[in-house]
């Protein structure tokens, strides 16, 4: 049975509690609390007591709080038995009490409480709850507190706070003097009356050399166990009050730097983040708007910050200024916030990098959150710092510096972000640079780089030069990757060497490809040299045989000149042969100007009706020499653009005249025109395409031939046209209009050609316009014209006066450019209707001569129109005349039927 003390000092109730215990407890008897306390000093055993108050002698309070106060006795159940009413009961169980039950009662009620106060301190033993009823309400303060007699200065109690704040152990201080057991004095202490005595609040600051601690003390006078008694209340302020010193002295320092001229700040702005408004702004002359004192920060924020900085930055900086971020950041014990930004004046026309930082402190008289703002200009260091990163981004993977002397690298900018945390630290060079080399190198080659990246290599490399590179190959993800490791000398006395590594993958790669792609273009440009070469050997001894072939002929014809037969068989096979010259040589002309892009492509009034019809008339006698079939299909809803007519004519008479050569006699070639959507609504997309399915020619040989200046020869089942460019002409014309050519190998033995051209599209009134001025230019009566001809070739002089003659146009002719403007010159206004101009005449070449005649004085000197004529296909184009103040040029030898065309053009136009 668990052991209970019944301390009662009335005999005749102590022996009715005694019966009723005694069915459930060991009970041992103590006739008053001296007796009472010694019995329990005795027996540490006993588990619960139960008081019976009153008490005489030691009186109940002072026994349970002599009990409470023992550490022996702290886990010992105790319960207060009042007779009658009583209105201390709060003060019993503040004192120590586990419950109180008024008498008299009903036994079983009494021998329940106490069991179950029993019952709950078992429970709070084994569950070591310290919080909970183990422990009464003034143990479980942070606030030291004694309770101390107010007349002898004993003292009753002290909580767990108190004694760690005077570094005491918990003991029995019964009867012990405060000033004995706090201070170890000898006499009463001041401190108590004194703060009674001369202050308001009860209250003062004080400092105990025991304890070597500054409290803040609040004494009360209150009754305790019947006696009046001090109750201190302590709080320990030590580290408080050196915080408010420090703070102080801080604040102090702070106000004083603001207040000297610092000609590091930019400005300088003061707040009170408690009330929210300006203390003092200073902008240090930058023209900025000034916030007086008392006004919000708001305004600041408002006025200020727009003038200075851009529109996402400035809604940092603003959330960095809001009242609700400095007093939550010092809350959080951040007393420092910095933001960095670029600053700018409209007025200065001045942007920099600015560093503008916050100190919050309170102030320690009035305790109000204060904020110092000052910004800095930063330029210099960001803007090296931006290099530095910029570089290490694009550039480099790493930037370091080496020293030599302590054998340490000290990495400051790489690209690799998860290495950030080695930045701006020290590491052993050979331990580092064995790490890396271990890691990244080829294994092959490790060996090598470490040996070429020894610290003493480096030192001796670096002594008669100041550069020395190493190429390192690693791998990194997977790719073998080439990196060039530069160190250069930094500071040759200290012995500091700079280090970079750059990834130099993608310049070798793409150096290898340059000299790649320039051994492609060479074999390119020898394969076109020779090709070239051999085509004009070939072609000069086709054009030999052509002449030969003419010279033969008139020889013929002058052994029988009077056989009127065989002078007119002779002439035309010398007409015949010449013929085939001039068209070698006109469509090496063209290709050349197509190879050069001189090529000139005349923007004339097209109708694609009237182009299909012509060209059936053209080639008709091409497909009837081999009773061939030529069937025509379009599918336009555009039929009128803007082309070079001649051009067009010539880039389809090419593939018509392949085609029909490739196709047997008897043969049928299909031609389909036919629109395709155009991405530019002003131009229209023709596909052209050229169909034989009985074509007797293989795919290489038709390639070759699209190919500039290529030749084949002759052979059986060979074909080619006279010169042999034919496609290669088509080819460049297709792209002169944006499109292509490209030729496809049908099963078996067919063949297609396939042409994409974009033309310039005509509108109606356009073409209305035109098909007006074709009726003017083909009705135009050429009778009657007056034109100055100069030309210095007489077989030249002769064909023209001839073809002239015979439209009844009248000429006067000079052999060089100085007459041909002379004679203009000299002449009345309306004389002469047209001037003709060989480009290559002594004296005054045709240029120089039409350059004369546009700026003499004469009335018709803008307005007369010029025609060029050239042999020199090479020097002489279109473009060159038109430039040199020209209206038209045409090439020799002259045909009379394009000359007379061209002069009723350039007339009508004029």
């Amino acid at each position: 049975m668990k052991k209970l003390l019944l301390i009662d000092t009335s005999e005749r109730d102590k022996e009715i509690i005694k019966s009723i215990l005694d069915v459930e407890f060991d009970v041992i008897v103590a006739r008053n609390g001296t007796e009472g306390l010694s019995i329990l000093d005795s027996m540490p055993s006993i588990s619960v007591a139960v008081l019976v108050f009153p008490l005489i002698g030691l009186n109940g309070m002072e026994t349970l709080q002599t009990i409470r106060s023992d550490s022996r006795f702290k886990h010992m159940a105790v319960v207060v038995v009042e007779k009658g009413k009583v209105s201390d009961e709060i003060m019993d169980l503040t004192v120590g009490a586990d419950d109180v039950i008024h008498t008299p009662c009903d036994p079983e009620l009494l021998l329940a409480k106490i069991r179950n106060v029993v019952t709950n301190r078992e429970l709070l033993l084994t569950t070591q709850n310290r919080s909970g009823l183990q422990s009464n309400i003034l143990d479980e303060t942070d606030t030291a507190i004694y309770v101390v007699d107010a007349i002898n200065y004993n003292l009753y109690y002290v909580n767990h706070a108190a004694s760690k704040l005077m570094g005491c152990s918990l003991q029995n201080y019964s009867g012990k003097k405060c000033f004995k057991y706090l201070l170890g004095k000898n006499a009463p202490c001041e401190f108590c009356k004194v703060a009674i005595a001369h202050t308001k609040q009860n209250t003062s600051e004080l400092y105990l050399p025991k304890a070597d601690r500054t409290v803040k003390v609040t004494v009360r006078m209150m009754e305790w166990m019947g006696r009046p008694s001090y109750i201190l209340y302590e709080d320990d302020i030590t580290e408080q009050k050196k915080a408010y010193e420090l703070a102080e002295k801080r604040y102090q320092q702070e106000l004083q730097r603001r207040s000297r001229v610092n000609l590091d700040f930019m400005a300088y702005l003061l707040m009170n983040v408690t009330k929210g408004t300006v203390l003092e702004h200073d902008p240090h002359g930058f023209p900025v708007p000034t916030i007086a004192p008392g006004h919000p920060i708001s305004d600041f924020i408002e006025h200020v910050l727009p003038t200075v900085i851009d529109f996402d930055k400035r809604r940092e900086f603003a959330e960095m200024l809001s009242l609700e971020n400095m007093r939550k950041a010092y809350e959080e014990g951040n007393n420092f916030l910095s933001i960095d930004y670029r600053r700018y004046s409209r007025q200065d026309n001045i942007i920099m990098w600015a560093r503008s930082t916050i100190q919050l402190m309170k102030d320690p008289q009035s305790g109000e959150l204060t904020a110092f703002l000052y910004t800095y200009d930063i330029n210099e260091m960001r803007m090296i710092q931006e290099t530095i990163q910029v570089a290490a981004r694009y550039d480099y993977d790493i930037l370091a510096h080496i020293n030599l002397i302590t054998e340490t690298i000290k990495c400051y900018a790489q690209n690799k972000s998860r290495l950030n945390r080695f930045l701006n630290k020290e590491y052993p060079y050979e331990k580092t640079i064995q790490r890396y080399i271990g890691k990244y190198v080829l294994k092959e080659e490790r060996a090598e780089t470490l040996q070429l990246m020894q610290l003493s290599v480096i030192s001796k490399e670096l002594q008669d030069k100041d550069i020395y590179e190493v190429i390192v190959k690693i791998i990194e993800r997977g790719q073998v990757r080439q990196k060039k490791v530069r160190f250069a000398n930094f500071d040759k006395k200290y012995g500091m060497v700079f280090l970079s590594v750059v990834d130099i993958t993608d310049v070798l790669e793409h150096e290898a490809k340059q000299r790649q792609n320039l051994v492609q273009e060479l074999a390119a440009k020898n394969e076109e040299s020779r090709r070239k070469t051999h085509f004009l050997s070939s072609v000069s001894e086709e054009m030999k045989n052509s002449l030969n072939t003419v010279i033969g002929m008139a020889d013929i014809a002058e052994e029988d000149i009077r056989n009127d037969k065989m002078v007119r068989q002779s002439l035309q096979s010398i007409r015949k042969s010449t013929e085939h010259i001039v068209n070698i040589v006109n469509d090496m002309m063209d290709l050349s100007r197509i190879e050069n892009g001189t090529m000139l492509f005349k923007k004339e009034f097209c109708d694609a009706n009237i182009g299909l019809e012509l060209l059936q008339k053209h080639i008709k006698p091409l497909l009837a020499a081999k009773n061939q079939k030529l069937v025509v299909e379009k599918q336009v809803y555009h039929t009128t653009y803007y082309a070079d007519r001649a051009i067009l004519q010539k880039m389809t008479a090419n593939l018509i005249g392949f085609m029909s050569k490739a196709t047997p006699s008897r043969g049928i070639i299909r031609a389909r025109l036919f629109e395709l959507p155009s991405l530019n609504k002003n131009f229209v997309h023709f596909r052209f395409s050229l169909q034989s399915e009985q074509a007797s020619v293989n795919e290489t040989e038709i390639r070759n031939r699209m190919k500039a200046f290529a030749w084949l020869e002759r052979g059986n089942g060979s074909i080619r046209n006279e010169s042999g460019l034919g496609l290669a002409i088509a080819k460049g014309l297709a792209a002169g209009y944006q499109g292509s050519l490209e030729v496809k190998c049908l099963p078996e033995t067919g063949l297609e050609f396939v042409t994409d051209v974009h033309f310039e599209l005509a509108d109606k009134e356009a073409a209305k316009k035109k098909a007006v001025g074709l009726d003017a230019r083909n009705n135009m009566e050429l009778q009657g014209l007056q034109i100055l001809v100069a030309e210095d070739k007489l077989v030249s002089i002769l064909v023209a006066r001839k073809l002239l003659a015979s439209k009844g146009i009248k000429a006067d002719y000079v052999k060089n450019g100085k007459l041909a403007f002379q004679k203009f010159r000299d002449s009345q206004e309306g004389f002469y209707n047209l001037i003709i101009l060989n480009l290559h005449l002594p004296e005054v070449d045709g240029y120089e001569a039409a350059q004369m005649i546009r700026a003499c004085e004469h009335p018709q000197a803008k307005t007369i129109p010029i025609i060029a004529m050239s042999g020199n296909l090479v020097d002489d184009n279109e473009g060159k005349c038109l430039s040199a103040g020209m209206n038209a040029f045409i090439p020799k030898p002259i045909k009379g039927d394009r000359l007379l065309k061209l002069i009723v053009s350039v007339l009508q136009n004029a």
